[in-house]
């Protein structure tokens, strides 16, 4: 039988790649918007520039999760329905076990680097350019939230793996349900 982790691997190291070119084609999108509101502001680079390039970046990031969500939800059920998994000597479980696991650290990688960048804006933006904004008062005041804010990131991650588990179980299992309906009724041509 093969081993759960060798095949964790290999489907993680196809999804990172995958995420890679997301996330490079996500700071792309994002060199060429500065680019472009550099040029046509006449190289000027004002304190109010750097709020709505954060709101940009804000923007990119969320639609770099939603095609990195489509595409690892459509990567599953390849894996799961290829003859090249299939073939491998691994009970049904392990396989979708190690779907899921490969795909939920990819996105926990993602995460990762999209908060590199996040962090990068946030100190440029608290510490240097933009105290007394009033995004910055926004997005940085304690007065919004009555929980730490440990316990606020724990409990975002928690909900956040928890809804994806569930949205890419709904996938799959509708998925299974039309071929199993498609091969239980196959219309045959005479």
């Amino acid at each position: 039988m093969t081993r759960m982790r060798t095949l964790n691997n290999q489907l993680f190291f196809n999804r990172w790649k995958m995420i890679n070119l997301v996330f490079l084609f996500d700071l792309m999108v994002l060199g060429i918007i500065i680019l472009i509101d550099m040029i046509s502001n006449k190289m000027t680079f004002k304190l109010v520039k750097l709020d709505k390039l954060y709101m940009y970046y804000m923007l990119i990031a969320f639609f770099a999760y939603v095609v990195s969500f489509v595409l690892l939800a459509k990567d599953n059920e390849r894996v799961l329905f290829s003859n090249k998994y299939r073939m491998i000597p691994i009970t049904e479980w392990k396989l979708y076990f190690s779907n899921i696991l490969s795909s939920l650290l990819t996105l926990v990688y993602l995460w990762f680097l999209e908060g590199i960048v996040n962090t990068i804006f946030s100190s440029i933006q608290v510490n240097h350019f933009l105290i007394g904004n009033a995004l910055t008062n926004i997005l940085y005041t304690g007065s919004l939230y009555k929980l730490s804010n440990v316990d606020m990131t724990v409990r975002s991650f928690i909900i956040g793996f928890l809804s994806i588990v569930l949205i890419w179980s709904v996938v799959t299992l509708v998925h299974f349900l039309i071929s199993l309906i498609s091969d239980k009724f196959a219309w045959r041509i005479l």
